[in-house]
C-alpha cells in the first residue's frame, strides 16, 4: 500500500499511505488509498526533472523555492 506514496500524481494535496509497516495510521487519519485498477504506477513527482540532485541543493535552494512559492500564494 507505501508504495502508492510515492506515485507521480497524487488524490491528495497532503498525501497519501504514509505509515511503512503499520497501515493502520493510514486508516485513522483517512489518508489512506488503494486504487481499484493497482497498475502501472508511475512513481517520481510533479517537475522533478528540475529538482537538484546533491543533498544541499535539495536542502537549501529548493526548499526555500518552495516556501517563498507558499507564501506568496
Amino acid at each position: 500500500m507505501h508504495i502508492w506514496h510515492h506515485g507521480k500524481t497524487l488524490p491528495n494535496k497532503n498525501g497519501i499511505n504514509f505509515a511503512i509497516s503499520l497501515s493502520i495510521w493510514d486508516y485513522i487519519f483517512k489518508t489512506d488509498y488503494i486504487p481499484s485498477d493497482g497498475k502501472n504506477i508511475e512513481l517520481g513527482f510533479q517537475n522533478e526533472e528540475s529538482f537538484p540532485q546533491t543533498f544541499v541543493m535539495q536542502e537549501s535552494v529548493y526548499n526555500l523555492k518552495n516556501k517563498f512559492y507558499e507564501n506568496k500564494n
